[in-house]
This record gives C-alpha cells, sequence and structure tokens, in this order.
C-alpha cells in the first residue's frame, strides 16, 4: 500500500506518506462502521508509525510471520505506550525498516566520527541494543553491507530516510 501512494503522480512533485497501523481482534459492524475497542488500539498503533511506515501490533505480526518468505523477518521496534491504552503495546514494523534502521546507525556513527563527539553511556547502550538486534534479525552480512552504506549516504539521502522516505 505504502508503495502504491508513492507511485502516484501527486501535485507538484508532492510525496503523500501514510502511517498504517495493523491489529487483528474483534470489532463490530454498525451504521457508522466497525466499532470496539480493537479497533481503537488499531488507531492508537497506526499513530505510533512515521509517515510512510507500516507498524503491527505483536497480534498481528503473529499471522504475518506465517506467510512471510523464509529469510524475511519483523523488526521489534518494542514497547510503546499508547494513547488511552492502559499498558504498552509491543509493536513491530516490515523488513524494509531493518535496511534503513541500519544505514541511519551506519551514518550516525560516521557522522558523531566526523564530529569527534560520543553518545552518552544510556544513548550508546541503546544504540548498540538496537544494532545488536538488527544485526541479529539481518544476519552478519547483510548487516555490515547494509551499516558500511549508510556511512558513506549523502545527508540528503540520510534525512529523507529519517524523516520516512525511502532509499
Amino acid at each position: 500500500m505504502q508503495r502504491a501512494f508513492t507511485a502516484q503522480p501527486w501535485p507538484e512533485d508532492e510525496t503523500v506518506r501514510v502511517r498504517m497501523g495493523i491489529h487483528s481482534g474483534e470489532a463490530s459492524r454498525t451504521a457508522v462502521g466497525l466499532v470496539g475497542f480493537d479497533v481503537h488500539r488499531a488507531a492508537r498503533i497506526a499513530a505510533a508509525a512515521n509517515g510512510g511506515q507500516v507498524v503491527l501490533s505483536a497480534s498481528a505480526a503473529d499471522f504475518v510471520r506465517e506467510s512471510m518468505p523464509m529469510g524475511a523477518g519483523l523488526l521489534d521496534l518494542g514497547l510503546h505506550r499508547l494513547k488511552d491504552l492502559g499498558r504498552p503495546e509491543q509493536v513491530v514494523t516490515g523488513p524494509d525498516a531493518e535496511v534503513e534502521a541500519t544505514r541511519l546507525h551506519g551514518a550516525a556513527d560516521s557522522m558523531l566520527m566526523t564530529l569527534g563527539e560520543a553518545l552518552e553511556p544510556l544513548e550508546a547502550g541503546l544504540s548498540k541494543r538496537s544494532r545488536d538486534a538488527l544485526r541479529s534479525s539481518m544476519g552478519a552480512e547483510s548487516f555490515n553491507a547494509e551499516y558500511q552504506t549508510g556511512r558513506t549516504l549523502p545527508l540528503e539521502e540520510i534525512l529523507a530516510i529519517a524523516l520516512g522516505g525511502r532509499s
């Protein structure tokens, strides 16, 4: 669906980046449409996405994993506190996000090195855990290739990825 939006000729070369959330649960059909707590949860999950990103709840991810091709995976985005929901929700996103996240790690590390800066200890720990999860999910060879690609990206491409565009 996101690729379909990107492929459309928008006025004045505008790009439409839609946030999408997918959740599986129960809903009731009424005269005004689908209603219910799980419909509300799906809307909150969509709100956790960035423009151009599709995020899934843990229950939806369980269904999707069964039909994914071998070697494809989902990127675990961790627990998110969602508005009006009592407990944090586990959220995941698709395989394209792994590549983009890995490239952003490479770009960030390259920029920090160029500037002679370092992350604070807490941020460094979070960054390492994120890189380790990506490496585990993608495999070391793919991770290293995308990380190195990120280290050489021009600033315009880095910003496009970070702001929800596609590389």
